[in-house]
């Protein structure tokens, strides 16, 4: 790092952050089925390729025994090796007898042919011993897409499904690697350019005020918002120990590469040593609030701004305003968020803002759009009749439907508008196919944010604060 970099480093003021896993994933299927067992319980740690999770493949095993057993046949091949050898010697004997005028030329003729028939069915024999092994190789593929694995290594944070569940595309576990982990926070786009890849920054997390640790700058949005002035930069976070949980509130500032959280915390730490009055003022010092300390359960505190170090925007609360300009405030809702990692980043930048807000959260439908649907037929064996038939006709994206709302009909497709599902319609009706189509939605969990605002000013607030930021 240059020492300008430096330099500048050292005048950003600290910020807040929120500390993030490393990767989220939700472990799936690749092919649908009914749950045999999940192999883990929630919290459990699984490493990279460990089985978690089983649907029921009964047919598939059943495949591979039989493409196994089909491997091992050999008579064939041993057979045309027999017959290649065999023919072979008997070409040589008629050539022998043509050549003494013992034999006709059509003798020799067929002994020729019946010698080369025989290398084509050694060839033809050998050839299927080759489609038998690919053929087990295919039968293990379609078994292990019965065996759901963990990409990452890392902690089980939920379990969505429990054996006897059948699943299409829905989720079964959710994995979450927390070494690394990351820290996101969001700066003012005055400070663009300033901060560089392999910046480093102390970060004090909300559940150990003592605990200083290092981050590592990792990527900055090369996009900021207009709206409201600011980009995002995320950090590296070493946890080799699993110590430090994600999903934390933090403090933060960047500092030198050079610069050890343990010695400062060890200087300031005697109470003697407090700095007087007169260096929080002094100009060529730093202010006392963005220094980092261990002064109990300020820690996190220190990292903040101080309300005179900051100005206060016209448009957020202040603490000194007057009754009559608090009478002025009206709440306004903003949600449905069904993500609780944006969630927790809008917590923080209305927290950086010095917004007045509280969060509510609670179950809700969400419109998932609409599903196509045919009707299946009386029972399992129709369905199974009437989705070969729509194959012949060219509709190949379709799904026989056991279970939920639409059980006992065959899926031909979804779609996000109504639009579009009644263009897919049409396109299905052109080929004779009786179509229909139904809103699709689901229980999830889901948040909403009051916000108290300047009821003269909403619109212009809203959008500076949250940006192209959606729910």
């Amino acid at each position: 790092m240059s020492s300008i970099a430096l330099a500048e480093a050292n005048d950003i003021m600290p910020t807040d952050c929120v500390i993030v896993p490393y990767k989220t994933v939700d472990l799936s299927s690749a092919v649908s089925g009914v749950v045999e067992s999940v192999d883990v319980n929630r919290s459990d740690f699984v490493e990279q390729d460990q089985v978690v999770a089983r649907l029921k493949a009964d047919v598939e095993k059943a495949s591979v025994a039989l493409a196994q057993k089909r491997t091992e046949i050999e008579a064939e091949v041993k057979v045309g090796r027999i017959n290649v050898d065999f023919d072979e010697r008997e070409r040589k004997r008629i050539d022998s007898l043509y050549a003494k005028k013992a034999v006709t030329f059509r003798h020799k003729e067929e002994a020729d042919r019946e010698a080369k028939l025989s290398e084509w069915e050694l060839k033809q024999a050998q050839d299927l011993e080759e489609i038998r092994d690919l053929e087990l190789k295919r039968a293990q593929a379609l078994l292990d897409q019965k065996i759901i694995r963990s990409p990452i290594p890392g902690f089980i944070a939920k379990v969505f499904r429990n054996e006897g569940e059948y699943i299409e595309d829905q989720p079964i576990l959710r994995v979450v690697q927390l070494d690394p982990l990351h820290v996101d926070t969001i700066l003012p786009m005055k400070l663009f350019g300033k901060i560089s890849k392999g910046m480093q920054a102390e970060v004090v997390p909300e559940t150990d005020n003592q605990a200083i640790r290092i981050a590592t700058v990792s990527s900055i949005d090369p996009l900021g918002d207009a709206a409201s002035g600011t980009f995002g930069v995320r950090l590296e976070l070493p946890n080799p120990n699993f110590d430090l949980p994600a999903g934390l509130k933090c403090g933060m500032r960047f500092v030198e590469a050079s610069t050890s959280p343990e010695k400062e915390l060890t200087n300031q730490s005697a109470p003697t040593q407090q700095p007087p009055a007169s260096a929080i003022t002094s100009a060529d010092q730093k202010p006392a609030q963005s220094t980092i300390t261990a002064m109990g359960n300020n820690v996190i505190r220190s990292l903040v701004p101080s309300a005179e170090a900051m100005p206060v925007p016209p448009t957020k609360l202040n603490k000194e305003a007057s009754a009559e300009e608090t009478k002025q405030l009206k709440t306004v809702q903003f949600g449905p968020i069904y993500s609780a990692e944006r969630k927790t980043l809008l917590e923080t930048a209305l927290t950086n803002h010095q917004y007045d807000f509280s969060v509510i959260e609670k179950e809700q439908q969400r419109d998932l759009g609409f599903i196509v649907l045919t009707d299946g037929g009386s029972d399992f064996a129709e369905s199974l009749e009437r989705a070969e038939a729509l194959r012949e006709k060219g509709i190949t994206d379709l799904q026989i439907l056991t279970k939920g709302d639409f059980s006992g009909y065959i899926s031909l497709g979804v779609a996000y508008e109504k639009s579009k599902g009644e263009e897919h319609i049409q396109m299905l009706a052109d080929k004779g196919i009786d179509a229909f189509m139904k809103p699709r939605s689901k229980q999830q969990k889901a948040w909403w944010l009051n916000i108290k605002m300047d009821s003269d000013n909403i619109p212009q607030v809203f959008s500076e604060l949250l940006g192209s930021t959606s729910p």
